[in-house]
């Protein structure tokens, strides 16, 4: 018991895996998507690339900000672009891209909502190409 709480004395109030605080120009940075190139760029130079995937999740949720979408409607974007598209192939690629995206910058963040949903929560990302995507 002694070492247990030596260790939480001991311990980092900050996680290192959490996203380093946004400096002055990162907040001013706009966004923009390419889905030519599965890209979202920053205005200082900085990209992330995304599987196809992903780029065409995160452009559907642009669509409609803060709207939350279930995972049954999830689906219906990824079946043109991957045939066979499963629950579980869904909630992985949200997984993933919301992992990139908080990584890339921390404001950028696809938020779980009620009942296996999901919701962009983040500043605006300008769409730089044509999607070839259902519309919302």
């Amino acid at each position: 018991m002694r070492s247990f709480k030596k260790r939480v004395q001991n311990a980092s109030p900050v996680s290192e895996d959490l996203p380093m605080p946004v400096d002055a120009a990162a907040a001013r940075a706009t966004f923009e998507l390419d889905l030519n190139t599965c890209t979202v760029r920053r205005s200082d130079g900085r990209s992330l690339s995304l599987f196809r995937e992903e780029a065409a999740l995160l452009a559907y949720m642009l669509d409609h900000p803060h709207r939350p979408f279930s995972s049954d409607e999830l689906i219906q974007v990824l079946e043109p672009i991957s045939e066979g598209c499963t629950l579980p192939r869904v909630h992985s690629n949200i997984y993933r891209l919301r992992q990139n995206l908080i990584m890339f910058d921390g404001r950028l963040q696809v938020l779980p909502a009620r009942r296996m949903s999901y919701h962009y929560s983040g500043p605006e990302i300008r769409r730089v190409t044509v999607s070839l995507l259902p519309q919302a």
